[in-house]
């Protein structure tokens, strides 16, 4: 949670590393990579929330199960309608590396 670029102002803010060294590419990359590593903590999460909500059915199934599996359904989708365009941002980036 958070600010997902905090890491990235606090480099350019300290001026020490990579990122204030390279060309604007590299910043691109790096905002990437932040918001990449924010999606894989998010997806971690919903993995968890899975994981205890097929325990909870499996120990006791109750009808609340049913609508927290609803939930986490539309978290896996608004997931992945955030993720697509950075994926064809990506793809976009290797068709004009190539």
């Amino acid at each position: 949670e958070g600010d997902v670029f905090e890491g990235l102002r606090k480099r350019l803010r300290g001026g020490k590393g990579t990122i204030r060294k390279r060309k604007s590419d590299y910043l691109t990359y790096a905002i990437i990579d932040a918001i990449v590593d924010m999606y894989f903590t998010i997806m971690e999460q919903i993995g968890a929330d899975i994981e205890s909500l097929q325990d909870r059915i499996m120990d006791n199934p109750k009808p609340e199960s049913v609508q927290s599996l609803h939930l986490l359904r539309q978290d896996v989708i608004l997931l992945k309608k955030s993720v697509w365009p950075l994926r064809e941002l990506v793809n976009n980036f290797q068709r004009i590396e190539s």
